[in-house]
């Protein structure tokens, strides 16, 4: 090969470093927020990966259901 081809190949191979874009995502990020009055949780829910939601009011089961079902 001669060193024209072989530069011509190295400028047709070159990988051009475009910034990653952040993966997609339908979730938002939420700061917590302590409650005002130290109050009792009124429902915890802990997931297998280890996080965990409180609500410290009632919340309904359909709401629930469709939260988890994400």
């Amino acid at each position: 090969m001669n060193r024209a081809t072989f530069y011509y190949w190295c400028k047709k191979l070159e990988v051009v470093s475009e910034p990653i874009p952040e993966p997609f995502t339908s979730f938002k990020r939420l700061a917590a927020l302590a409650p005002a009055v130290e109050q009792q949780p009124f429902l915890k829910v802990t997931l297998p990966n280890g996080a965990s939601i409180t609500f410290y009011e009632e919340i309904s089961i359909e709401h629930l259901k469709r939260l988890l079902a994400c």
